[in-house]
This record gives C-alpha cells, sequence and structure tokens, in this order.
C-alpha cells in the first residue's frame, strides 16, 4: 500500500491493482454513453484534464481516458463507479472542467 497526500488528505492506494483494474477496461464512460455531449467529452482527451491532475491521476495508476462517469451542466456563456471497482474500496475523485464544443452546433436547450 502506497500513500500520498493531497491538500490536507491522506490518500493509500495499490498502484499496481488500480492499474490492473484499468487495463481490463476498454474504454471509459463518455465513450460507452455515446450521446453528444459524452461524444463531445471523448474528442477531447489530451484537453479535459490539465496536466497537473493527469499527474495526480497516474501516481495511483488511474487511466483518464477511463473515466467512471462525466456528466454535462449544458452549454456556458462563453466570460457510477466502473463495474471492476465494486468489489474493492475506492476513491472518487470530482474534476469540474469547462469543454470547448469541438462537434459543430451546440445542442438545443431542453425545458422541463
Amino acid at each position: 500500500m502506497t500513500e500520498t497526500g493531497v491538500v490536507d488528505q491522506i490518500i493509500r492506494f495499490d498502484r499496481d491493482a488500480t492499474a490492473t483494474v484499468y487495463r481490463t477496461l476498454e474504454h471509459g464512460f463518455a465513450e460507452k454513453c455515446g450521446c453528444i455531449f459524452r461524444k463531445n467529452f471523448a474528442a477531447q482527451p489530451d484537453l479535459v484534464y490539465p496536466e497537473s491532475f493527469r499527474a495526480l491521476l497516474d501516481e495511483p495508476g488511474i487511466d483518464p481516458n477511463k473515466e467512471a462517469e462525466a456528466f454535462e451542466y449544458g452549454p456556458v456563456e462563453e466570460n457510477f463507479n466502473a463495474p471492476a471497482f465494486h468489489a474493492a474500496p475506492r476513491l472518487t475523485l470530482e474534476f469540474t472542467t469547462h469543454l470547448k464544443w469541438l462537434l459543430g452546433d451546440l445542442p438545443t436547450p431542453t425545458t422541463n
């Protein structure tokens, strides 16, 4: 078991076990879902996470291209965890970012 510190938190992890699970996953949630918002997310894997966050994910063996969940809040003005992890303790990292829209026209907002 390895430990690392993030801000004031200590994270204990087994890098080999984590990396082994990620190798069993074909792709992340965004590719599996296939909706327009997730397709836009999956179209820019190198832009989604800043390098510092990718380095944080790499330390415990997390593949940033195989996210367990991705969801949208909808367009912003300009100005489930993967089943392979269910049998063991897990850490959930949440990350919020603004993405460029790369897929042509923006989707039409829906009203409730």
